[in-house]
């Protein structure tokens, strides 16, 4: 559906929708059964797919979500997908997009590590009143590094 309505739309729409769409992953994390967001953040990545680079900085916004405490594990779930959906073979993109995606993540690879990193080491040195929220935070974090490593194979 993304590719046969996204480019039909204006710009502004565009922007607007895909607004709502970060939002509400966001506030509804933790509210929504969890298949209602991974469909929701499913859309958002193809999104992502027909616009980063082109039109947009989708990865910056979802290295964003990461990088705030309040919003990380929605992110990292974000940012596997992403990872996931950009690198699996999709029929419908053109191999010259498919080939653009790949070469904008293979870049952004050093900066994911780092920060992918940066919150393990982090969260291994919470205190244990954080314990569950790091948890989940090292789990969603390796599921992540899991996903770049089978993409890397």
């Amino acid at each position: 559906v993304v590719v046969k309505k996204w480019a039909l739309l204006p710009q502004s729409e565009r922007q607007r929708l895909r607004h709502l769409l970060f939002t509400f992953n966001i506030e509804s994390w933790n509210k929504v059964p969890k298949w209602v967001i991974t469909k929701l953040c499913k859309v958002t990545v193809d999104i992502g797919k027909y616009t980063w680079i082109i039109e947009d900085d989708y990865l910056s916004e979802v290295l964003s979500l990461v990088k705030n405490h309040g919003t990380r594990v929605c992110g990292l779930f974000l940012l596997g997908l992403t990872v996931e959906e950009f690198t699996k073979g999709d029929l419908l993109l053109l191999s010259s997009r498919k080939k653009e995606i790949q070469n904008g993540l293979k870049a952004a690879l050093p900066l994911l590590f780092h920060l992918l990193t940066s919150i393990i080491n982090e969260s291994l040195s919470s205190s244990s009143a954080d314990l569950e929220i790091s948890s989940e935070v090292l789990k969603s974090t390796m599921r992540v590094i899991e996903v770049l490593l089978g993409w890397a194979e």
